[in-house]
Formats: structure tokens, sequence, C-alpha cells
């Protein structure tokens, strides 16, 4: 990478409240997860310090946010790259529901690898968040039915987003169809299928890895 987009990259960690004294360490890191996520420097900065303030995680914590969007990338068909230009439209919510950077990566591992390009994904995961979280729903109202918990409870309590789909897909049996209309969004439902019919199982053990 040439000098000047490296000294681009520092400017930008700055402007997103990067701690001065910890600027040149995170652009290093940024540098090396642009190489391996085939991005620029400056867009893995953008990823990057968008996690660190929704999650309130500090600069050195960096290797770890880079480490979980690499490994989304082995594990799905996406890019650090195409990561990187829709996450930042949907952490901000997951982080406000208690869903963590993990998880909603997890969430992306699942869909691409069905054929769900990653721009989609997001808002298809954005949609099914607000729906779950909205205590005005009737997908939250059955959730509590089934559950007894909100679905903010139910990730305080430590339940992965795919338990939380599979207690729903329980109420209905399993049915796929039944699932899909359980959400009143289109999209919404499209996203939350993708991820039951792989199962709890597959949700928990990608989120383990």
């Amino acid at each position: 990478y040439s000098a000047n987009e490296v000294s681009e990259a520092v400017y930008q960690a700055l402007s997103a409240s990067v701690d001065a004294a910890d600027a040149v360490g995170f652009v290093e890191d940024a540098t090396k997860l642009a190489r391996a996520g085939f991005t620029e420097t400056v867009t893995a900065v953008d990823v990057l310090t968008t996690a660190i303030n929704a999650y309130g995680k500090e600069a050195n914590t960096t290797k770890h946010i880079a480490d979980d969007l690499i490994t989304t990338q082995n594990l799905g068909k996406t890019t650090v790259d195409q990561l990187a230009q829709s996450m930042g439209q949907v952490i901000p919510t997951a982080s406000a529901l208690g869903v963590s950077l993990d998880q909603l990566s997890s969430m992306y591992v699942l869909m691409t690898k069905q054929g769900i390009n990653t721009a989609n994904a997001t808002t298809y995961i954005r949609a099914m968040m607000n729906e779950l979280s909205d205590s005005g729903s009737d997908l939250a109202e059955t959730l509590y039915e089934v559950s007894g918990y909100s679905f903010g409870e139910l990730m305080e309590q430590g339940k992965s987003v795919g338990d939380v789909l599979q207690m729903l897909g329980n109420s209905v049996q399993g049915n796929s169809e039944d699932f899909k209309n359980l959400f009143s969004n289109v999209r919404a439902g499209l996203g939350a299928l993708s991820i039951f019919n792989a199962g709890a199982d597959a949700f928990n053990t990608t989120l383990e890895k």
C-alpha cells in the first residue's frame, strides 16, 4: 500500500475517535485485514471503527474484530470488502439489541452460504431484528408466549438468534411456510427462514467458530 493510502487511513481512524496513541497500530491491523479481505485500507478502517464505536470496544480489540470478519469471509460466501460496504447499516441496530458481532457474523455466514448476497443479507437481517424487537408486533407477542421473554431479554440471557428462531419454529411445528408467515415483513421472513432451515445447531456451531 502507498504512503498516501496509509496516511489517509490514519486520518480516517483519528476522525472516527481512535486514540492518537493507538492510530498507527490500528491502521497496521486494518491494512492486514484489507489485504486478506480483498479491500482497501480505508474501507477496512471504516468497518472496524463502526464496530468499535457501536459496541464500545477499544482500539486494542481490533484484531479480534478483524479475525471475526476474516472468519466470516472464510466460512460464508462473502468477502470483507462486501461486508464492509453493507455491515455498517446493521451493526448499530444489532448492538442496540444486544446481538453480538459474532452472532451478526454468523447470520451472514449462513445466509450467504445459501446464495443470499451480502447486501440482501444486510437488508434481511435488519428487517428481522427490527420485527423481533418490536414489542407491538405479532411476532414479538408469539415469542413471548413460547418463551416467556422478549427478544432483548433472551439476548441478555445468552441465547443465540438461532435459539430464538428455533423457539418460533417449534411454535408452528417446524413448518417452513408457517414459520415465514410469522413475520409481517417479507424480507425479515426470508432472512429468518434461511437461518431456521440451517438449524439452531448449525448457527451455534458457526458462532463457536
